[in-house]
Order: structure tokens, then C-alpha cells, then sequence
């Protein structure tokens, strides 16, 4: 997908060799940790794509009694005839919502990944971090940890909160837009649905024909900065997440742990990259079923099993581990582990009627 994104932005190589020089660009920038100048030029990018975005919906409102009932837990029950037809979306409304609805934010396994920027970030236990896999202060450690040090750690409680709070906030409003223009203003009207390979330039419509033909490098270039720091993004945390998966759930495999830490990481960025070439380019597979692949199993399935997991990990096992004057700083207020509990439950529920 980034690679037919980029060919519209600069036609001067094939969509199949830009996909090659972003995959070798991702390899270089995971390899080397240097994000800085990126993530800048990559949010200014994405910035222009929101309030664009957000103006757009904005001047194409719908009347207030019909944007209040797509709060009303209402599921549309059929799916236009033209849709299941020509694109081949599911009957079932259902089928499409529960995933993106789910998908939204990061998905159940990217919300893993928070935790290790949250270290690499210095929050937590992060001035302890070496950026990798391992911190100077062991589990046992813990039950040593003065009070004072307990309420720096627990300092990343804010941010957290923050981050939730205002990023989920955001995100469901600006997708909340998006779905606005695409389903209502541009898409339905011209009975188009964004697949395969035209997927990107398909939604760029909702640019073009709202604004003017000039609008398309404006949403392609917007476009090129969420997915490719996403992709990035990608890279770096499975990377860090398999390899950690690796030394919990293998503790004895010697052989593995006697790789060192920067080369076990490397290792799976390389198995990262030559698995997306084999499934993507060697197999002929299409980008956006793997997206909605990922986001049934990530975006879905999983996230009532990591939300559960979540909350009894804060609220039972992680407080046990320090001492009895600070845990209280630890473990997290009631209303967070049972709001956790009832997204999961919420999720669970979906996925129960939609199945049966």
C-alpha cells in the first residue's frame, strides 16, 4: 500500500520498488533508533491530514437528530445492494463495523506496545531502561523501593491517562468524521468502496470531490505519513515484543539468550521484513485483506482477552510485587480496572451476537 501510495506522490519507480525502498528505509530506521527529524516531519504531516479531515466533516454536517443516532447503539441492518455486489462486503453490517470500530485506537496487540515507549520515553522505571529488553532494577528490587521512588514510578500513571483519555477522545472523533464523508457525502453517493489496490486512491476522493482536484496530493501525502509511521511502528514493536515473548515463555534456551540483546532485535526486524515480502509480493496478496485480517484477530478476538488480562495483571499481581507501604501508589484506582473489564466484556458481547 505504501508502495502505490508513493508512486502517486512520485511516479519515477514502479509501486513494487518503492514498496522495497520503504521496507529497506524501516529496516535502517529500527536498526538505528533515529526517529527524531521523522517523527516530526511524519506529525506535521498527519496534522494536515486530521484538520483537513475535521473541516471537511465539519462543512458537510448532517443534521443534529441524525448525527445523534449513531450514538444510540443502533446496528444498520442491511448493507446496500451495490456494495455486496461489487465489492463483496458482508450482509451482515456487522461484519465491517465490529472490526474498524475495534481497530480504531491500535488493537489489542499494539496497545502491548505501550509499554516499552513508555519505558523507552523514561517514564516508569525508564531512567532503569537500556532500551532493549532490560532495566537494572529486578522484580525483587521492588519490595526495596523507598516511597519517594514509588511515586516518581508511579508519575507515568498521568501520562497514561492522557494518552487514553485525549488520544482515544481524538481518534474517535476524527474517525467519526471520516466515516462521516466517506459513507454519506462522497462514497455511497458514487457507490464506491475502497479495496485492493485502488484502496487509497479511492478514499482520496473524499478529498477531491469536496474540495478540488488539487486536495489529492494534500490526503496522499497525509496518507503516506500515517501508514508509513505506523509501519514503522509496527517494526519496532514486534520486534521488541516477540523477542521478549521469546525470553519469557523459553527461559531455558540457552542458545537464544547467548545471542546478544541488539541482534535478537535486529533478528526479528529482518524475519518482519522478508515475511511481509513473502506474503505480500511473492504471494500476490492484497494489503487491505491483510488489514481487515488483522483487524478481526487483533482489533477483535484479542482485545477482550488482553483488556481481562490487563486489568487483573494492575490490579492483582503487579501491586503484590512491591511492599505493602507502596503499593497502594501502584495499584491502579477501581474505576480504571472496571472500565478495562467492560470494554473487554463490551467487545466480547459484539463478537457473541455477531457469531451467533
Amino acid at each position: 500500500m505504501i508502495g502505490h501510495i508513493t508512486f502517486s506522490l512520485v511516479p519515477i519507480f514502479t509501486p513494487f520498488v518503492w514498496s522495497m525502498i520503504m521496507m529497506i528505509s524501516y529496516v535502517v530506521l529500527t536498526w538505528t533508533k533515529r526517529y527524531g527529524i521523522l517523527e516530526k516531519v511524519i506529525m506535521v504531516m498527519v496534522a494536515m491530514l486530521t484538520i483537513t479531515s475535521a473541516i471537511i466533516a465539519i462543512r458537510f454536517f448532517p443534521p443534529l437528530a441524525e448525527f445523534l443516532k449513531g450514538f444510540a447503539f443502533l446496528i444498520p441492518s442491511v448493507t446496500p445492494d451495490w456494495a455486496i455486489t461489487q465489492y463483496k462486503i458482508s450482509q451482515n453490517p456487522l461484519v465491517e463495523i465490529l472490526p474498524a470500530m475495534a481497530f480504531a485506537g491500535c488493537g489489542a496487540v499494539n496497545s502491548l506496545f505501550y509499554s516499552n515507549w513508555a519505558l523507552s520515553k523514561g517514564l516508569g522505571l525508564g531512567q532503569y531502561f537500556d532500551g532493549l529488553e532490560n532495566t537494572t532494577v529486578t522484580v525483587k528490587d521492588l519490595k526495596n523501593l523507598d516511597r519517594g521512588t514509588a511515586e516518581r514510578i508511579r508519575g507515568w500513571y498521568k501520562s497514561m491517562f492522557h494518552d487514553a483519555l485525549w488520544g482515544a477522545n481524538v481518534v474517535t472523533l476524527l474517525v467519526t468524521f471520516f466515516y462521516l464523508i466517506v459513507a454519506i457525502v462522497v462514497l455511497h453517493p458514487l457507490k464506491q468502496a475502497p479495496g485492493g489496490t485502488k484502496f487509497i486512491v479511492t478514499l482520496s476522493q473524499t478529498f477531491t470531490k469536496t474540495i478540488g482536484p488539487w486536495a489529492k496530493w494534500l490526503y496522499l501525502l497525509g496518507a503516506s505519513g500515517v501508514i508509513y509511521s505506523t509501519m514503522a511502528t509496527i517494526y519496532d514493536g514486534y520486534a521488541a515484543m516477540i523477542n521478549k515473548s521469546m525470553l519469557i515463555c523459553l527461559p531455558k534456551w540457552e542458545g537464544y539468550k547467548k545471542i546478544s540483546s541488539i541482534w535478537r532485535y535486529r533478528m526479528w526486524i529482518l524475519y518482519g521484513t522478508g515475511a511481509n515480502f513473502i506474503l505480500v509480493y511473492i504471494f500476490n496478496a492484497v494489503p487491505v485483506s491483510f488489514l481487515q485480517a488483522a483487524a478481526w484477530i487483533e482489533g477483535t478476538f484479542l482485545l477482550p482477552v488482553v483488556a481481562r488480562s490487563i486489568a487483573y495483571l494492575t490490579a492483582k499481581v503487579l501491586p503484590n510485587l512491591y511492599a505493602e507501604g507502596t503499593r497502594s501508589l501502584i495499584k491502579p484506582n477501581f474505576i480504571f480496572t472496571l472500565g478495562t473489564i467492560v470494554a473487554g466484556a463490551f467487545y466480547a458481547f459484539l463478537v457473541l451476537v455477531l457469531i451467533f
